[in-house]
């Protein structure tokens, strides 16, 4: 408790008032691998120093309308282009899992077990000798 508290300031101290440990930060990036996480756990505010590069943003991309004779299927049957693209590969696409909600359990075709009615194990008594 006390001693954490104790060596949480010195670090934050350490890093926030010593030049030699921005020079060091600045020497060794691999520091940083180290320190970051560290000032995390002790609930240190990350010096500028520390802090990652702001990460570059993604573009959107846009599902693509199927050409041709794809198009007119799929105005009509609705599903069935995923129907047969789901029947080439048992695994959920990345469309299908980043369409569920948070807190529902996925179907993961790796997770099923391969029997449900299966019987629970039978549990014998300790024979009298070990008892």
């Amino acid at each position: 408790g006390s001693e954490v508290a104790c060596r949480r300031s010195q670090l934050e101290h350490w890093l926030t008032t010593n030049a030699e440990a921005a020079a060091f930060i600045a020497e060794v990036p691999q520091s940083r691998r180290i320190l970051r996480p560290l000032c995390h756990m002790l609930g240190i505010e990350l010096p500028e120093a520390l802090r990652l590069p702001p990460r570059p943003k993604r573009k959107r991309q846009r599902a693509r309308k199927p050409d041709g004779d794809g198009a007119i299927m799929g105005a009509t049957e609705g599903s069935a282009a995923p129907a047969s693209a789901r029947s080439v590969s048992d695994k959920p696409t990345e469309a299908e899992i980043l369409s569920w909600m948070p807190g529902q359990k996925r179907p993961m075709p790796w997770s099923r077990s391969p029997a449900r009615n299966k019987p629970p194990p039978l549990i014998r008594p300790w024979p009298e000798e070990l008892a």
